[in-house]
């Protein structure tokens, strides 16, 4: 087998089928949040010359509470690496940065991979320095706190109240839907029933189950100051 090159990374022949699948599926999570960030205007060029991580795209997403624990990591090695990707990209020639960016995205595919947390932070800081150390210069700027926001705690009300509330993440949904099973909570194990007071932040899909009927799976934007949460940080959700 030869060196596959996808998405910038090469992926060499002596890895074991564990390996190779877990690539692939890092490779389908990239995608699927890279859509998802455009989509949502998550991808913004707003920080000059710095390069950053505010928030990641599994909290960015309000997916962290919904998908495995290495999905959660494996998208935000993609988040990561693909705002830097951008951000580079702005500031300097494709040259003197990719390399290192490949390396880093290697590095911290193969960590989450092995079910460690990927050190974004300190795989920024050291992409900073090599891309400063090919321009001779000090261009590039590690920023480590940028203000981001967080979860809201919200509670979901169904109008009449005798429906049960099951919720998604969007990027969850998204993943299941790659092989079909994005509606059936049997076999996407993504999907739960809403906890009396959930956290969210993103976009997510909503679906009502009561006697003899279902309703949805709808899509709702719950990022902070959406308007589909009230002053008392209540969802509404109509049963008819």
């Amino acid at each position: 087998m030869r060196p596959a090159v996808v998405l910038g990374i090469a992926f060499f022949a002596s890895a074991g089928v564990a390996e190779a699948q877990g690539f692939e599926r890092y490779l389908s999570i990239k995608k699927i949040g890279t859509q998802l960030a455009l989509r949502n205007k998550i991808l913004v060029n707003d920080q000059g010359s710095n390069l950053h991580i505010c928030d990641t795209w599994s909290v960015i997403m309000g997916t962290s509470r919904f998908s495995s624990r290495q999905d959660a990591r494996l998208l935000d090695v993609a988040g990561a690496v693909v705002k830097w990707r951008r951000d580079l990209a702005s500031v300097t020639r494709k040259e003197l940065w990719l390399p290192e960016l490949v390396r880093a995205e290697e590095r911290m595919v193969a960590t989450a991979l092995n079910n460690r947390d990927p050190d974004i932070d300190a795989e920024g800081k050291r992409l900073v320095r090599a891309v400063n150390q090919k321009l001779g210069r000090k261009k590039l700027e590690w920023m480590s706190e940028c203000g981001a926001g967080g979860p809201v705690d919200v509670t979901f009300k169904t109008e009449p109240e005798i429906g049960r509330v099951r919720i998604i993440s969007e990027f969850s949904y998204e993943l299941c839907k790659l092989v079909g099973t994005q509606n059936d909570p049997d076999k996407c194990t993504s999907w739960r029933v809403a906890k009396d007071r959930e956290a969210v932040s993103g976009v997510y899909y909503i679906r009502i189950e009561g006697p003899g009927r279902i309703v949805g799976p709808d899509r709702y934007d719950l990022s902070s100051g959406s308007n589909k949460i009230d002053d008392k940080q209540i969802v509404r959700l109509r049963f008819p």
